[in-house]
């Protein structure tokens, strides 16, 4: 099945999986072992981000190799069956970032359960309508800016605020904060990569290096504590 692709890529979505998956066993067992636990706790939050992405990972090596073969049809087909291929994955790059979205509104909106569940709910809805009927590839592609910036940013927001606020001692807010800049501007190199090197992937495998990088900051956030803890 992964014979035509850059091992390069093959083998960093791999070990970025492994690496996924050993920071979210972490952060899940640290959660377990405290005394009090909330759904909402940082942990618990950042683990299931993290498994959930394990499985987009994982899935993105089928889609790596369904699209290697330069058949720029499957990008414009209306198809339904090749078109739930690229909308399971964009679906659960959703889901992904439910977790996060919603750790974000329990900051903000705290004594606002309504707002709360409002925008949460509506940002669900509209994503998960839209990537269903979506009528073809090149209109699915072209939203993951939509989807993952404005979480990206108010996370780097928020986390700075938590780092210069002093709040939340078991987070490093400088270091999430950092990661989910670093993480923005990746969002914008990942296709000048791809562009970059032999078709139809190019050196798609560095921006997963990159990655790799930034969520393992992002894990150690929760493991290396701020000066003020």
């Amino acid at each position: 099945m992964l014979g035509s692709l850059d091992i390069n890529l093959v083998s960093i979505i791999i070990l970025r999986s492994i690496i996924l998956t050993l920071f979210g066993t972490f952060l899940l067992s640290k959660w377990l072992r405290a005394e009090k636990r909330f759904y909402s706790d940082f942990p618990f939050i950042m683990a299931i981000t993290m498994f959930i992405l394990v499985g987009a990972k994982i899935f993105d090596l089928f889609l790596y190799e369904y699209f290697s073969d330069l058949n720029f049809e499957k990008y414009t087909t209306e198809d339904p069956v090749l078109l739930w291929l690229p909308k399971t994955r964009w679906l659960l790059m959703t889901f992904n970032t439910l977790p996060l979205l919603y750790l974000m509104l329990i900051i903000w909106f705290n004594e606002s359960t309504k707002t709360r569940s409002a925008i949460f709910a509506s940002f669900t809805i509209f994503w998960t309508v839209y990537i269903i009927t979506v009528p073809v590839f090149s209109f699915l592609k072209n939203s993951i800016m939509f989807l993952i910036l404005p979480i990206a940013i108010l996370s780097a927001f928020t986390y700075f605020w938590v780092f210069q606020h002093k709040r939340m001692p078991k987070v490093h807010g400088l270091i999430a904060g950092i990661s989910w800049i670093a993480y923005i501007l990746s969002t914008f190199i990942r296709p000048i990569l791809s562009e970059i090197g032999d078709p139809p992937w190019g050196l798609y495998w560095v921006a997963e290096v990159i990655d790799l990088i930034i969520w393992s900051a992002m894990g150690l956030a929760f493991i290396i504590k701020p000066h003020y803890s």
